[in-house]
């Protein structure tokens, strides 16, 4: 290593950073990784603007240094009018010598819903499928550290995809974090060492559609231990989670829509013995007497401050409740989450309570 106590601070010409060992640099854009992280679990507006773009354009030197740091998701979002022209630009620039560095993979191809009867959307690339399966292909081959895959694709021409990515030969074992949409199930026989997996899509109301399909094929993937539901949630849905995937040790029901009473909520969990992480909506969503103002103007104003005192506890009491109630049917449960933000455990004389927020929350580190 240089001897930074004889660098000559005023050179304009060279920063004292040029004068470090490639591994002394290596550690400092390993720490400002870990800030663009933390920042990246903040809400926008307490997210100060740390990124390691600018460090990586000030020198051939630092653009090597970055590179592993930068490049580590091989995003393909484009969900518009059109979303397959957009994707197979985007395929075209793609450099494909930094598939070494990529650990996580991000398609959206969906087309918004105001646009599916546009003359646009039916505007569809024959060729993309296969120059997709390519480059998937490439990175199966070529990226050590992939262990996520995030796939959104519309539901009718998921099919094509499919049978492209099968053309290919496709598979991908180290994968063990996986975000599907109800259509794109196909793609668990792609990724079988998956040990959590999200099923996606609000949009998808009528779970009695997807779900045994689904489940079904979630029920093959041998390490599987962790799920998560988002779309509609009723007794039948909850019935045939129990019944394809009875071992399941983390479950999240992140649903605003249960199609059910409370207590027909709650009685869902006596069906899962070895749930040991349960997430459950907030309490406003689970019709268990509380709810807050959908509007935050109304703690402004005369008594403002004394409504929002009273809010918090009612939030809290409907919180108490629900834990008590949940806690009776799972004998076996270690953690109970009310969304990401309220984590209720076993205590020696009742239950401990924790507050957190996106950066801390656990579970949610898993998937």
């Amino acid at each position: 290593m240089g001897n930074i106590a004889s660098v000559d601070v005023n050179d304009s010409d060279r920063s004292i950073l040029h004068h470090l060992d490639d591994d002394v640099l290596q550690l400092v854009c390993k720490h400002l990784h870990g800030l663009v992280l933390h920042n990246k679990t903040l809400p926008p507006y307490h997210r100060p603007v740390v990124s390691m773009l600018p460090l990586s354009l000030t020198c051939k030197r630092f653009r090597a240094l970055c590179l592993p740091y930068i490049f580590q998701i091989f995003n393909l979002e484009c969900y518009d009018k059109n979303p397959w022209w957009g994707a197979s630009n985007k395929l075209k620039i793609w450099n494909s010598d930094l598939a070494p560095n990529v650990r996580e993979v991000s398609i959206n191809l969906c087309i918004w819903s105001m646009y599916k009867d546009s003359w646009l959307a039916t505007w569809f690339i024959p060729s993309l499928p296969d120059t997709l399966a390519q480059a998937l292909r490439h990175l199966s081959f070529s990226s050590p550290h992939l262990n996520k895959i995030s796939l959104q694709i519309e539901d009718d021409k998921y099919h094509i995809f499919e049978a492209a990515f099968a053309k290919a030969g496709l598979s991908f074992p180290n994968v063990d974090r996986l975000q599907i949409s109800p259509a794109n199930s196909g793609m668990m026989k792609l990724c079988p060492n998956v040990k959590s997996l999200s099923v996606l899509g609000r949009n998808h109301l009528n779970a009695a559609v997807w779900s045994r399909k689904v489940l079904g094929d979630a029920s093959k993937l041998p390490k599987l231990e962790g799920l998560i539901i988002e779309s509609w949630c009723d007794t039948d849905l909850m019935s045939t989670i129990a019944e394809m995937i009875p071992k399941i040790k983390t479950l999240v029901i992140r649903s605003h829509d249960l199609h059910m009473t409370f207590e027909q909520f709650v009685a869902q969990f006596a069906k899962f013995r070895y749930v040991r992480v349960l997430v459950i909506p907030s309490a406003e969503s689970l019709d268990i007497g509380f709810h807050p103002p959908g509007c935050g103007n109304a703690y402004f104003g005369p008594g403002g401050e004394e409504y929002r005192k009273q809010v918090e506890r009612e939030g809290r009491e409907a919180e108490h409740r629900a834990a008590k109630a949940v806690f009776i049917q799972c004998p076996q449960l270690e953690e109970l989450w009310f969304a990401k933000y309220t984590k209720v455990t076993r205590g020696s004389d009742g239950f401990d309570w924790g507050h957190y927020n996106d950066r801390d929350c656990t579970w949610a580190k898993d998937f």
